[in-house]
């Protein structure tokens, strides 16, 4: 049989910081990722969470919000469910891991662009890739880097290895998987570190989510990475007590099919922060303050919403406005995002979506989006009236979003919740060791990344107002669980 000090179960973020921290402390390390290529959910976020680090002390903005702020705002934030220990290594490790990532390569600019004080802080470190700048999938760049890291300090890693099995020995522990050939392999080790993500394709572990959440059903998936759940499960079998578990959800998902181009795109972008003008339900009314920052808190009022659907209205005049000025809200990246929206809608349609809607009168749209026309009449009514003296008399929106529907054409986007994906579901510690009942320790037993990321589970708000912070978790905790795990095969 193999012996290997360190396995990692998967190789996205958390597992290959793991391993190259690891091996940095002259750990052995072998790394099994059941899919073709490395990187996970990794490969499509935009950046890492941070304070303290030299980018916001060149520009001064380390005595704004500060690593006890931050350690603070998250015990806040999470009432103190999370173990406070956690809270304080995420945040102290932050700064250097932005240099110990730049030393491998990978460029960061501070993101600026998206700052509301105290709803958003400026915690952002967007990936500078040199194949596509900064944006969605920026962190490819990253994770390419990552991995040359891990194999060039010895970190031996193999694709197409799906662990099945993990069992406890009198060595540690014995990790059987299938190799990309499908032939069964085993190999031993002291020590295990479980990154293997999270559970939103697993209808049993998404129960635990308490949220009545079934996927493609009412609440979408944004990426198409399969997440099965296998470190959740093969963890509790190794007597791992279950944390916090929850989705990262977004209500960034148009429900079906969105047929994503070059041109195309910018209507995605668009759809992202920059419609706070009139949502509406399946009954036809006004369900919550369009205008809010952030995106989860948007997400939990959509899901109370009957099949957890939705729909964006604005007349010919708030279209006019986006093609030649923009839109209100603008993102992380740009507020230059000027489009014409007829033109975008006949591609979309042409491409497969059914979710796109225009209209002559308030009851064709009532009629093609199949909400009842009488109610549908009465919220427009209320809302332009509440526009025309610029308070919101229903949730108290801000005057500046606040944008009559009430010129022909009419136009309606129905959407649903999509998620990120799911965290939480193993307890972990400060040093990233699995716990069992009675808060013992499984002994060279270690996990990282969204499995184990209470944090978030906890609140998962701290996705938007500490902004980075599922990927910083992901690289945090990695290093923290590669350096531990080495200190105890090498002791």
């Amino acid at each position: 049989m193999v012996e290997k000090q360190i396995v990692i179960m998967g190789a996205g973020l958390a597992g290959l910081s793991a391993a190259v921290s690891a091996r940095e402390k002259g750990a052995e390390v072998l790394v099994l990722e059941s899919r073709k290529c490395v990187g996970g959910i990794s490969v499509t976020g935009m950046g890492l969470f941070a304070v303290e680090s030299h980018h916001q002390k060149e520009r001064n903005l380390d005595t704004v919000f500060t690593k006890d702020d931050a350690f603070e705002f998250i015990m806040d934030r999470t009432h103190w469910q999370l173990d406070a220990k956690i809270a304080r290594a995420y945040v102290d490790k932050s700064a250097d891991t932005i240099e110990w990532l730049e030393d491998m390569g990978v460029h960061f600019v501070l993101m600026d662009k998206l700052t509301f004080p105290g709803e958003i802080h400026q915690t952002g470190h967007l990936v500078n890739s040199s194949k596509m700048g900064i944006g969605a999938n920026a962190t490819a760049d990253l994770i390419d880097k990552l991995y040359a890291r891990a194999l060039s300090v010895g970190a031996e890693v193999q694709t197409e290895a799906a662990v099945t099995d993990i069992q406890k020995t009198d060595y540690g522990y014995q990790i059987l998987y299938t190799d990309a050939s499908g032939s069964e392999k085993t190999v031993s080790a002291k020590a295990v570190i479980i990154t293997a993500g999270g559970y939103m394709n697993n209808d049993t572990l998404m129960k635990e989510t308490g949220r009545g959440f079934y996927l493609n059903e009412n609440v979408g998936a944004v990426n198409s990475i399969p997440l099965t759940g296998d470190g959740v499960r093969l963890a509790r079998k190794l007597g791992a007590v279950p944390d916090g578990m929850e989705l990262m959800l977004t209500s960034y998902c148009d429900g079906d099919r969105f047929p994503r181009n070059a041109e195309t795109q910018r209507l995605w972008d668009l759809m992202m922060f920059s419609f706070p003008y009139l949502w509406v339900n399946k009954e036809g009314e006004r369900f919550v303050n369009e205008g809010l920052m952030n995106g989860c808190y948007l997400a939990n009022a959509i899901a109370n919403q009957t099949d957890g659907t939705y729909y964006m209205i604005l007349d010919h005049a708030t279209k006019e406005k986006i093609r030649t000025e923009g839109p209100d809200i603008w993102g992380y990246l740009s507020n230059d995002i000027q489009i014409d929206m007829d033109e975008l809608f006949d591609k979309v349609i042409e491409g497969g979506s059914k979710n796109y809607f225009r209209a002559e009168s308030i009851e064709d749209l009532a009629d093609q989006i199949q909400v009842p026309v009488e109610t549908l009449k009465a919220t427009i009514k209320r809302y332009n009236a509440d526009c025309a003296v610029g308070y919101d008399s229903l949730f108290n929106k801000k005057r500046k979003f606040l944008r009559p529907v009430k010129e022909a054409k009419y136009y309606a986007i129905r959407r649903k919740n999509g998620s990120y994906g799911s965290v939480g579901g193993i307890r972990i510690n400060e040093k990233a060791q699995v716990k069992a009942e009675n808060n013992r320790i499984i002994n060279g037993l270690y996990a990282a990344g969204d499995c184990a990321n209470s944090m978030i589970a906890r609140d998962t708000a701290l996705m938007y107002s500490l902004w980075g912070s599922c990927l910083g978790f992901a690289a945090n905790f990695g290093r923290i669980a590669g350096e531990n795990a080495a200190d105890y095969v090498t002791t």
